[in-house]
């Protein structure tokens, strides 16, 4: 129910009273005033045209807005695309500016080196400027002491010149009376000179750059003899009291005025014959095993291949072909990355080949207690016992291998004092006790496997290999046993030569003792490589 407006209480109030009046006078004000039903519906239509006024007025009010918001939503797009590719403009500029500033950084650094350079030349070259001032002084003063003593001489001839004028003049001025003008000029002149001369005594000669002064061999003071400079010592000016020490980088000339730089022995491939010799032997060796390696591969199904485990066969071949090839890592001009892979690669490699004998010498021996009836050592057989054999035995010598790296590995080392006049660049080892013990323990595996092989040797098999890792490994005990006084007798790039002549001897020797019967009898004696052929051989 809607509220009584204030305005009806109002005149409710202020109205005067009402009289009685006549029917017609009602009826005229009934028919005057208009009835309530239209009152409502002038209400409800004048409420209409005010909602369909404000919708309309909303409505374009609300379109307005929306367009407004809708351009402005347009600007702010265009804007921030204006935005974004300013971005990117500035990014492209930054990375530019980036690229110049790294261009920049690097031509800097290479100015900052040419003037290093340059001020080590500018050093040397006042060196040099002050070592030709020295020498220019002394000159000077050569030259001085020369002069004078060709004055003396002068003098010494003009006296003679006189005593010989003499009777000359004095007989002319008997005869005359009295002397020409000319003859007072030269009179006076002579005279002049003579007085001016001063002269010069010594005793010893000036001694001459590579030599320096030696007192006291005289019983006058300033009497000297001039010996030669030591070796590793020069003068570079006369008269020199004494003489200067080269560096541990240079070496006197045959002179001895002046500093040249030693001589850099290594085994270089331009330099040295052997080199080349020893790159031709490693490279034939090496292609001659892969060779080898191939037949076996295309011969794996038959008798002779499969005999003793074909699969530590392919791995010795291998470990061969390495180590032919791990020469080129002795060749050249070492550096610290060689020096470490030098001794480390040779011993696993030889570790691994050597321990792979060593488990085929002992499979020979199982297989031999293996034929009696019920043994146990049939349990053993397989190819898990020798590939688990030679993976332990190796991986000793890796560990080892990796534990002198940690501790102290070998770097490349110049030695200047043992030879005069040459460095030698060679490698160190850093701790000699991880350079014997991977030696030691590649000589221990070569000594058992000597052993087990050499007791092995008469057990029948179908085909025995022990007779032929008994030979292999007599011939790298020897090869290694004779190789150690060579090693500690020589020094520089000969000792380097030894231990290459050690590696390919060696190798060579498993080879030729261990493959080259089995090629034999692949290649020639077809008719053994069979079964009974092998029962026949064994018989």
């Amino acid at each position: 129910m809607a509220p009584t407006p204030p305005c009806t209480h109002t005149a409710l109030r202020a109205s005067p009273p009402r009289f009685p009046h006549s029917e017609g006078d009602d009826a005229g004000s009934r028919a005057s005033s208009p009835s309530p039903t239209r009152e409502r519906s002038g209400h409800k239509e004048l409420q209409q045209k005010i909602d369909r006024m404000l919708q309309r007025a909303l409505h374009s009010t609300s379109k307005q807005i929306t367009e407004k918001l809708t351009k402005e939503i347009c600007d702010l797009g265009h804007r921030i695309a204006e935005l974004e590719s300013k971005m990117d403009n500035a990014v492209v500029t930054l990375n530019t500016h980036d690229g110049e500033l790294d261009i920049i950084k690097d031509e800097n650094l290479q100015l900052m080196s040419k003037l290093e350079n340059l001020e080590n030349r500018s050093c040397r070259s006042d060196l040099r400027i002050r070592v030709f001032s020295e020498s220019v002084t002394d000159l000077q003063a050569f030259t001085m002491a020369l002069l004078q003593e060709l004055a003396s001489e002068a003098r010494v001839v003009q006296l003679h010149l006189r005593a010989l004028e003499r009777p000359y003049l004095h007989a002319h001025h008997n005869s005359n009376g009295s002397a020409t003008p000319q003859e007072s000029q030269t009179r006076t002149l002579m005279a002049d000179s003579t007085s001016r001369m001063v002269p010069v005594s010594r005793c010893s000669d000036p001694c001459l750059p590579g030599s320096r002064k030696k007192f006291g061999s005289s019983i006058h003071e300033c009497c000297y003899d001039c010996i030669p400079c030591p070796e590793g010592e020069i003068s570079n000016i006369p008269d020199s009291e004494n003489c200067m020490k080269c560096s541990d980088e240079e070496w006197p000339n045959e002179k001895k005025d002046r500093c040249v730089p030693k001589l850099m022995e290594f085994l270089s491939y331009t330099d040295d014959t052997i080199v080349a010799v020893f790159s031709a032997v490693s490279i034939l060796c090496c292609l001659l095993t892969g060779v080898i390696l191939g037949m076996f591969i295309h011969y794996q199904d038959t008798p002779i291949v499969k005999a003793n485990n074909r699969n530590l066969s392919y791995l010795l071949l291998v470990s061969i072909m390495l180590s032919f090839l791990c020469v080129f890592l002795f060749l050249g001009h070492p550096v610290d990355v060689t020096c470490m892979l030098r001794v480390t690669s040779f011993g696993v490699i030889f570790s691994v080949a050597v321990s792979s004998l060593l488990a085929k010498s002992i499979m020979v021996c199982i297989a031999f207690k293996a034929t009696k009836p019920g043994s146990s050592w049939r349990k053993w057989m397989g190819i898990k016992l020798p590939n688990s054999i030679m993976s332990v035995l190796s991986m000793v010598q890796v560990i080892i291998c990796v534990t002198w790296l940690s501790i102290s590995p070998p770097f490349q080392d110049r030695d200047t004092h043992s030879y005069q006049g040459k460095i030698i660049i060679q490698c160190n080892e850093g701790s000699v006790i991880g350079f014997y013990s991977v030696l030691g323990y590649m000589g221990l595996l070569a000594a058992v496997s000597f052993i087990i092989a050499f007791l092995a040797r008469t057990l029948p098999d179908s085909f025995n290999e022990a007779k032929y890792i008994t030979f292999s490994m007599l011939v790298f005990c020897s090869v290694w046993i004779a190789m150690i006084p060579a090693y500690l007798s020589t020094r520089g790039k000969y000792m380097v030569a030894v231990e290459i002549f050690a590696i390919m001897a060696s190798s060579t020797g498993l080879l030729g003792c261990i493959f080259f019967p089995k090629c034999y009898i692949i290649l020639f004696r077809r008719e053994l490589n069979t079964k009974s052929g092998l029962l026949e051989n064994r018989g």
